[in-house]
């Protein structure tokens, strides 16, 4: 049954490429449990229900790509365990947040319930956006860190209870050579790391009050996006030519990825996916590819339908399956989300979302019967291999 599985499940295979967006994509993400997919950049948001890959109705936006108000560069998810509320957080070019949220029962009802400044001036990228948890027990509130391009280089804690009400919990002001380029929570703490996107710094702020609990300088000089595995102590950055992975504690050089050549200077993001094991790289070359982090080594390409900047790519492991998301990133052109399945057998375990994932189109079991028959396949084929082997060297 493993040798089966190895064969096939060991690769990314298409699972759907959702359409829609009129233009670049800057951020993908999934819902909690892939049930959804969105996609945000200069031809505004959509959001794709995987199982069926239909779009899912949302509030009216513009397509204006010329307007920092009605482009969206980053975006999360949480889930409210309780009242079964799905929240997507994005970030516009405008330095503004928005909060949308919909019942898990209706799916087709997606209302606004919050929009909140959050740089100095309503005028700058809101770079990067995280959620503390993605899934949100009764009784909790979600926690969101954003960091803006602005003046200030402001990084704020937000919390969200299961009403919906939206409270700042610290602004802090970074130093002026600090431009927060990623921001995200620590495991276990809700302290936040920032990483500054020139210059080589990273530093972390304490959860309640923003204030600095360490810093350090001696980090890679470019770092236009970032990744962190707090249990494997290291982090991916992409400085500019290459993807590089680091120690957290240390800044300790630890490996390069051999990736294809960067022709335009823009971010690609790159991901960890799989517990840590694999790191997705975007490309200029119509593809994402997929490396092995222990051995560096490319494990697989995952290829984008036309020729296009594939930088932006999200990942999310279920109990069936790892999946991994790609974006079209060229500008002035219709982008879409080709969305890639692995298998993976974990212990099942309850949906938190309240979502089987058996009812998934990505979770298809293998059973007694389909291994048999493979099994007959494999050694009725063998049968015919040998036979025709013999009847070859007696007419030989």
């Amino acid at each position: 049954m493993s040798v089966i599985r190895n064969i096939f499940g060991s690769r990314y295979r298409t699972l759907a490429t959702l359409t829609g967006p009129r233009d670049a994509i800057q951020a993908v993400s999934f819902s909690v449990d892939g049930i959804f997919v969105s996609a945000s950049g200069y031809g505004g948001i959509t959001i794709w229900e995987l199982a069926t890959s239909s779009t899912v109705s949302t509030p009216h936006l513009p397509y204006d790509p010329k307007n920092g108000s009605h482009v969206y560069s980053s975006s999360a998810w949480l889930y409210f365990e309780g009242t079964q509320k799905h929240i997507f957080i994005v970030g516009n070019m405008a330095g503004q947040i928005f909060l949308w949220s919909f019942d898990t029962h209706q799916k087709v009802c997606i209302h606004l319930v919050q929009s909140q400044r959050v740089d100095s001036d309503n005028t700058h990228q809101v770079m990067s956006v995280d959620v503390y948890e993605h899934s949100i027990v009764p009784g909790s509130a979600g926690h969101i860190v954003t960091s803006t391009d602005d003046r200030q280089h402001l990084v704020s804690v937000w919390t969200l209870t299961s009403d919906l009400q939206l409270s700042r919990v610290f602004n802090v002001k970074l130093p002026v050579d600090f431009i927060p380029r990623i921001v995200t929570f620590a495991k276990g703490t809700q302290n936040v790391y920032a990483f500054s996107k020139k210059g080589g710094s990273f530093l972390q702020l304490q959860a309640l009050t923003g204030e600095l609990a360490w810093v350090k300088k001696d980090g890679p000089k470019e770092m236009h996006f970032v990744s962190v595995d707090e249990r494997n102590d290291c982090f991916a950055a992409w400085t500019g030519q290459r993807a590089e992975v680091f120690k957290l504690s240390n800044s300790e050089y630890v490996k390069t990825f051999e990736n294809e050549v960067s022709l335009v200077g823009n971010t690609k993001q790159v991901i960890f996916g799989e517990d840590g094991t694999r790191l997705m790289v975007g490309t200029d070359h119509g593809l994402v590819e997929v490396f092995g982090v222990e051995s560096g080594q490319l494990l697989q390409r995952l290829p984008y339908h036309r020729k296009a900047l594939v930088q932006y790519v999200t990942t999310l492991t279920i109990p069936s399956a790892h999946l991994v998301a790609i974006a079209g990133s060229t500008k002035g052109q219709p982008a879409d989300v080709v969305v890639f399945k692995r298998k993976h057998h974990a212990p099942r375990s309850h949906s938190t979302s309240g979502h089987k994932d058996d009812n998934l189109v990505f979770s298809i079991p293998i059973t007694r019967r389909g291994l048999r028959l493979v099994a007959y396949l494999l050694i009725c084929s063998a049968a015919v291999y040998v036979l025709v082997w013999h009847l070859s060297i007696l007419f030989y």
